[in-house]
């Protein structure tokens, strides 16, 4: 009885997923808000089922995806072990950071795959691609400038900002993955949370504390990249500059957490942090923000405040 119940669980979220990931796929705008959503069926079997079931929901979708549409097993992989991920952590109540840093390797493992296999399979290579159609279009202006007599000084600054964008590629991949995963855990809670007797917990952002090692590690990497460039050779110079932004991110990080628990102490409400990450984010404000994230680390603020 149980087996066929299993079953019948098994084939809804199947369909349902089917559903979903078609919507995803084929669907503007929609489909994009509904990406988010794809770990929920995974994490829905594995919350209830052990680990060999959810592998073989997992398998069935992927036959699915063979049948249907082929081109979408990386993003049903990728989801899938997301999702399976979070159902057996909440059903074995098992660390959530951990969960959440599992996540986040299995979704940047994910956009890795993606990116080799349409080099290998497709032989495309969508971020050369795209670098090439700016730089064409920096040639273009130039010319244009060069006909009217103007400063060549613009495209100058962006041709070097795009060099430096490919330099960063891969801090820039590790932190959109942190970014998406915590979408990702935000989007599915309450639908997890809605059909299930465990509940996906997420800490407060006011609660965060990154090691306090994390200055010692940023300290460190900013002296050493004084001693280092470009012409020392690519691979160390990309290495620093990697482990620069993404520290600085982590501290970014670290700065809005000590905002939101400053306005919880002095009794604000929600939306006056939420503005200040908000303009942190368009307006030129990140340094202050991180400056406020190396003092937390660095020094007992938050029990002084605590205290006051």
């Amino acid at each position: 009885m149980n087996k066929g119940r299993n079953l019948a669980e098994g084939g809804i979220m199947l369909a349902l997923y089917t559903i979903l990931l078609f919507i995803t796929l084929y669907v503007p705008f929609i489909g994009t808000v509904l990406m988010f959503v794809l770990p929920v069926p995974f994490a829905l079997i594995a919350l209830k089922q052990n680990l060999k079931w959810s592998f073989l929901f997992l398998a069935a979708s992927v036959f699915i995806n063979i049948i249907l549409m082929f081109a979408a097993i990386p993003v049903t992989v990728m989801f899938g072990l997301i999702g399976i991920t979070i159902g057996y952590y909440i059903q074995c109540n098992k660390s959530q950071l951990q969960m959440y840093i599992i996540s986040v390797l299995i979704f940047i493992f994910g956009i890795l795959s993606i990116f080799i296999g349409s080099i290998v399979l497709l032989d495309t290579n969508y971020i050369e691609e795209t670098i090439n159609m700016v730089e064409s279009s920096l040639e273009q202006s130039d010319q244009m400038l060069t006909a009217l007599g103007q400063d060549e000084g613009v495209t100058e600054t962006i041709s070097q900002n795009l060099e430096l964008v490919q330099t960063i590629m891969p801090s820039f991949l590790v932190i959109c993955s942190i970014i998406m995963v915590g979408i990702i855990f935000l989007v599915c809670k309450p639908i997890i949370n809605r059909f299930s007797d465990k509940k996906l917990v997420i800490g407060k952002v006011r609660d965060m504390q990154l090691p306090k090692s994390l200055l010692w590690y940023y300290l460190i990497i900013m002296i050493s990249s004084l001693f280092f460039s470009e012409e020392d050779g690519q691979l160390i110079y990309t290495f620093f500059v990697n482990g620069i932004y993404l520290l600085q991110f982590l501290i970014l990080l670290q700065g809005f957490s000590f905002i939101f628990y400053f306005s919880n102490v002095k009794g604000w409400v929600k939306g006056i942090p939420i503005t200040v990450v908000i303009l942190s984010v368009l307006l030129p404000f990140a340094p202050f923000v991180r400056i406020l994230g190396i003092i937390d680390l660095g020094f007992p603020l938050r029990k002084t405040l605590t205290g006051k």
